[in-house]
C-alpha cells in the first residue's frame, strides 16, 4: 500500500522540477536517499517461511552474517567514541 507512493517520488520530484524550471542543486537527493533506505529494509523481509530457493538461503545466511558483522562493529566502534570524547 505504501510502495506506490514511494515510487512515485522517484518520477514526479525530478520532473517537476524539469518543468517548473527550479535548479536546485539536491533534486537528486530525494530519490538516491528513498533507494538506499529501501535497500536497507531488505532483511525485514526475510524470515524462515521466506521461499526463494537457493537465493533464500542465501540471503537467510547473509543476515545472519549482517548480523554477527553489526555486533561486532558496534563494540569496535565502542572505545573509539569514547577515546574521541576523552
Amino acid at each position: 500500500m505504501s510502495l506506490p507512493p514511494q515510487i512515485s517520488i522517484l518520477v514526479l520530484w525530478p520532473i517537476h522540477d524539469v518543468v517548473t524550471s527550479s535548479s536546485s542543486e539536491l533534486t537528486w537527493t530525494i530519490p538516491v536517499s528513498l533507494l538506499l533506505i529501501s535497500i536497507g529494509w531488505w532483511e525485514n523481509y526475510i524470515n524462515k517461511f521466506t521461499r526463494m530457493g537457493r537465493l533464500g538461503l542465501r540471503l537467510k545466511e547473509f543476515k545472519h552474517k549482517v548480523n554477527f558483522w553489526f555486533s561486532y562493529l558496534g563494540l569496535c566502534k565502542l572505545p573509539v567514541f569514547i577515546l574521541w570524547f576523552l
